[in-house]
């Protein structure tokens, strides 16, 4: 783990309205995240940890305050450069796997490759090592439709390293798993962590409490940070 931060976070507050009304989802958060690290947001329903996972995705904007990605301050690019720049430094694992249930695996894993104007070969090389790591490789012919939870939830792990990105973002990864499939999550986690990358989890499942390697929890309720430490 290199001692400088990949992800800075300062001051950084969501204000959202609903019925006229205004709700602080995040409350002065300031946050560092190191290359290297994993980081585990803690925290019940409601206590703005999927929130701030998806404003260091760039898939949502701060209401003000500053994060800086790999030194860039994303909440001030254009939406067309911040899905560049998300396609190149970040990949995302959802709770809900988000594939196109009518392609085959290797034609998801593909997806995020394709704006990016690559060669078919380099393409192919991406999603064969992609799905390599994510353990995949021997269903790379089959539908999504016909797989298991197991099975899509690694489908999508391979679809976020497949631009090799520095950064992984998983939201809820297990909250649909049973708990073998969870712990082969856990085993993911691992050879993602050994190869370097810097992993950041929003969950309340305590099985992450069994990680085989150093990690950080930064707990959050009501928006704020209330507590962090080394496990």
């Amino acid at each position: 783990m290199k001692n400088i931060p990949i992800i800075t976070i300062n001051t950084l507050n969501r204000c959202f309205e609903s019925g006229g009304e205004n709700f602080d989802a995040l409350k002065s958060i300031n946050l560092n995240i190191y290359e290297g690290e994993c980081v585990i947001l803690k925290g019940i329903s409601g206590s703005g940890k999927t929130t701030l996972l998806s404003i260091i995705a760039g898939l949502d904007y701060p209401s003000s305050g500053e994060i800086l990605v790999e030194g860039e301050p994303i909440a001030k690019l254009p939406d067309r450069h911040l899905s560049h720049f998300r396609g190149h430094h970040i990949g995302m694992v959802f709770q809900h796997y988000n594939l196109m249930e009518s392609l085959s695996v290797e034609d998801n894993v593909s997806i995020p490759l394709i704006p990016m104007k690559m060669r078919i070969k380099d393409i192919r090389d991406r999603v064969k090592k992609a799905m390599k790591e994510a353990n995949i490789s021997h269903k790379a012919k089959q539908m999504a439709r016909s797989l298991s939870g197991g099975e899509k939830q690694r489908v999508a792990i391979a679809r976020a390293l497949a631009s090799n990105p520095k950064i992984i973002l998983c939201d809820e990864p297990t909250a649909n798993l049973d708990r073998a499939n969870s712990y082969r999550f856990l085993e993911i986690l691992n050879e993602l962590h050994k190869i370097g990358k810097t992993i950041v989890i929003a969950t309340h499942d305590p099985i992450f409490q069994e990680l085989a390697f150093e990690y950080r929890v930064v707990e959050m309720e009501n928006g704020k940070i209330i507590g962090a430490g080394i496990k």
